[in-house]
């Protein structure tokens, strides 16, 4: 523990008694000279004397005031000296601090919002189309011997085309990618085919005038003929069949013929060559010497009841560089 020290506590001159004293002192001090001064001399040299000695005094009264007033002012009254001899400092009234002024908070300025730009569903729908379609379309093209050639995706339809027909022997069509004219490319689609019909089926029209009802073109077959999944490749002109480019129907077990079934085809047209592929089977291929381009369309056809084709991620790959500009090319949706 830290010791503390025990005594008296020191003495503290009190100003205000010793100004009390100074003119009792002073008084005292003119009465024994004013009685010294009587003894010595008579009463007219008293007087006299007394006149000097009176402006001696008067003379000294000032000098002493003055010095007390100069004694009063050196030591103040409120100054006392700690134990030790130092002087404690003058007791200071603490003052409130000034507050600061606290500055204005300065409004930043707010950026207008950015309009958003409402998404185009389309432009998004379509994007996705191709996308997805560009890796399907790597995996067909290797499968069909096309892997490695130039060339692009022209047109992408991923949602269902339904086609359908309720008339007898009537044949029912829907353009593919309007006004454009196709000569070398890879056709791939999915097509689900219902139809309670004995005889109907579904296909693909290419390189046609461009009036599909009566111009000259080409036409793959699919069909239910008496119970047989069957195919061909037909002429036709002036809405009239002319010839078969396979020679005659031909069958194949690849081809589901159920209701409601779905068969994968793929059609590459390359210079005067058409070869047909369904569910990855290679059918055939035909030699095509009369158009080298024309419209591409798929259609449903029935010789009575009713018949549907639905078709569904389609896809158009043409053979050779980008054309330069074109309106209608890209996804459909």
């Amino acid at each position: 523990m830290d010791a503390k020290g025990i005594g008296s506590p020191p003495m503290v001159p009190n100003s205000r008694r010793s100004k009390s004293l100074m003119p009792g002192l002073i008084i005292r001090l003119g009465s024994v000279l004013l009685d010294r001064h009587v003894g010595l001399l008579g009463f007219g040299g008293y007087m006299a004397s007394l006149i000097k000695r009176t402006r001696f005094v008067l003379a000294l009264i000032g000098m002493i005031a003055l010095a007390l007033l100069a004694y009063a002012g050196r030591v103040p009254s409120s100054q006392a000296k700690e134990a030790g001899g130092k002087l404690r400092p003058p007791k200071v009234a603490a003052q409130a601090p000034t507050p600061s002024s606290t500055p204005t908070a300065t409004s930043s300025p707010t950026a207008a919002p950015t309009a958003t730009p409402t998404p185009d569903l389309r432009a998004t729908e379509r994007a996705k189309a191709v996308d997805e379609a560009a890796r399907a379309i790597a995996a067909e093209l290797d499968e069909v011997g096309m892997a490695g050639f130039l060339g692009y995706l022209d047109w992408v339809h991923p949602g269902p085309l339904e086609v359908q027909t309720q008339t007898y022997g009537q044949l029912v069509y829907l353009p593919v990618s309007p006004n454009v004219d196709y000569a070398d490319f890879v056709l791939h689609v999915d097509v689900a085919w219902d139809s309670r019909s004995g005889l109907s089926g579904c296909g693909v029209i290419f390189r046609s005038e461009p009036d599909l009802e009566r111009g000259e073109q080409f036409r793959f077959y699919t069909l239910r003929l008496s119970g047989l999944p069957g195919w061909d490749v037909e002429l036709w002109r002036y809405g009239q069949y002319q010839s078969t480019l396979t020679g005659e129907v031909k069958y194949h077990s690849i081809i589901d013929q159920q209701a409601g079934a779905i068969n994968k085809y793929v059609l590459v047209a390359t210079e005067d060559r058409v070869t047909i592929y369904v569910n990855r089977v290679r059918l055939g291929s035909v030699t095509i010497t009369r158009r080298e381009a024309g419209r591409i369309a798929f259609f449903v056809w029935q010789e009575s009841g009713e018949s549907t084709c639905t078709f569904s991620n389609a896809w158009i790959w043409v053979f050779g560089p980008p054309p330069a500009e074109r309106t209608d090319a890209g996804a459909d949706t």
